[in-house]
């Protein structure tokens, strides 16, 4: 019993940091704010039909929470929770001879380009609030007894499945997280890397498939058509080439070779003036019957410079000119949900309009930092602590890098995860410079 009162006592600044920060945030955005892509996905929670073009996943999970907190603020609380409870984790992770680091982690998030982000309900969110709880109980593990120690990696192993589930792309940065998971564990060299590198990644891609489409019967919408035709459309701008190939009807085709396309993102052609692209894709069957692909590959090989061109222009509006750094309302929807600014987040708006034109604000000092401390993560001895920050940097590098060439958008919340891992990082490399003087 002493013991356990010596424990609590020395744990209890972070629990009450942890505690205090997680109120502020509800407060401050209660009961979220929604988008017009959680609005989807939340009615398709709610009427229990799913397509795929939104990870279905979310729209399952909000199905969940509505039963018990209806409307959005059910998916706030539980963001904030994971959260706030991933950053306690890694916080309790380190010894307490280093209070002040211990404690640094949870001041990372109060930080306006860490916090901003978390009060809005989108998959970004989810995802990147699952992997760092993941993180925190691997962390966790690693102080634990082993028959402890197992429950919190199958927990952790657990939450990074559902992690991947919520975005499409999350697989590039999943791979440096299972190292991490598995890195400890008492496996032939081999046959962990095994693991690592295909079996982990395969039942991830295979379980997400058969819980979209096996379990929740979710209608396929060939969201990926959405990259074919932003390539293609990219392409054809620069090119001044049309590498659609459809009947354009009047101007339509110097139009969308001149004034449709922006290096921001494809929704151009989607929606407004040029959505007659769409449209034509649609209509044609151009959009389901596979042949964008065969024009999208036969683009590329004729135009590899235009589609590099098209591609770095997007990626680099993303790193340094995101949109959308902090939303400060909710979409226009019939449903009754609205959200009104707080005193605490007209604070935080303030706070981060003076602050966005700042490296923090932008993806791009993000992406460098990252690279930085997995390139000094790698000729560093092996330690707890190296191995922590090695991981996430590895993960925020690689997840973000992938944007490269599966952007279709360049909004602030595409890095959620890349901020969050290489924020919650600096601590654990600070830790490990003291650690080993």
């Amino acid at each position: 019993m002493p013991i356990l009162k010596s424990c609590i006592k020395a744990a209890l600044p972070q629990v009450v940091l942890a505690t205090l920060g997680l109120i502020i945030t509800l407060r401050a955005f209660f009961p979220g704010l929604v988008s017009s892509d959680a609005l989807d996905q939340y009615q398709q929670g709610t009427s229990f039909i799913f397509n795929d073009w939104h990870p279905p996943i979310m729209g399952f999970i909000w199905a969940i929470t509505n039963d018990w907190i209806p409307g959005p603020f059910g998916m706030l609380l539980l963001e904030c929770i994971l959260y706030w409870g991933a950053l306690l984790l890694l916080s309790l992770s380190i010894p307490q001879t280093h209070r002040k680091l211990s404690i640094a982690v949870l001041v990372v998030g109060f930080m306006p380009f860490t916090v901003g982000t978390l009060g809005h309900i989108w998959k970004d969110v989810l995802h990147g609030v699952t992997w760092l709880c993941a993180v925190g109980l691997i962390a966790v593990a690693d102080a634990r007894k082993e028959g402890r120690q197992k429950k919190l990696l199958l927990l952790a192993g657990f939450l990074l499945l559902i992690g991947s589930m919520t975005r499409f792309n999350a697989v590039f940065g999943l791979l440096p997280l299972v190292w991490l998971l598995f890195n400890k564990t008492k496996i032939y060299a081999a046959k962990k890397w095994i693991i690592i590198f295909f079996i982990f990644p395969a039942f991830t891609v295979l379980s997400t498939a058969a819980f979209n489409y096996g379990f929740l019967n979710s209608t396929k919408s060939h969201v990926y058509q959405s990259l074919i035709v932003f390539d293609i459309g990219g392409i054809s701008h620069f090119t001044e080439k049309d590498y659609f190939k459809e009947e354009w009807h009047s101007d339509e085709k110097s139009e969308f070779l001149t004034t449709c396309y922006h290096a921001s993102a494809w929704d151009g052609y989607a929606w407004g003036p040029c959505g007659f692209v769409l449209q034509k894709l649609l209509t044609s069957g151009s959009w389901s019957d596979g042949s964008l692909m065969k024009k999208w590959l036969s683009a590329i090989y004729d135009e590899p410079g235009a589609y590099l061109k098209h591609r770095f222009g997007n990626y680099m509006r993303l790193l340094w000119h995101p949109n959308s750094v902090l939303e400060d309302q909710t979409a226009n929807n019939t449903l009754g949900f609205k959200y009104e600014k707080t005193g605490l987040f007209r604070v935080l708006q303030a706070t981060t309009n003076l602050l966005k034109h700042t490296p923090f604000f932008k993806p791009g000092f993000w992406l460098i930092a990252s690279l930085l401390f997995t390139l000094y993560g790698l000729f560093a001895r092996k330690s707890f602590s190296r191995d922590i920050f090695l991981a996430l940097n590895m993960s925020s590098f690689l997840y973000l890098l992938a944007y490269l060439f599966v952007g279709v958008a360049s909004d602030f919340r595409y890095a959620y995860w890349s901020i969050l891992a290489t924020s919650a990082s600096l601590p654990f490399v600070l830790l490990y410079k003291k650690t080993t003087k």
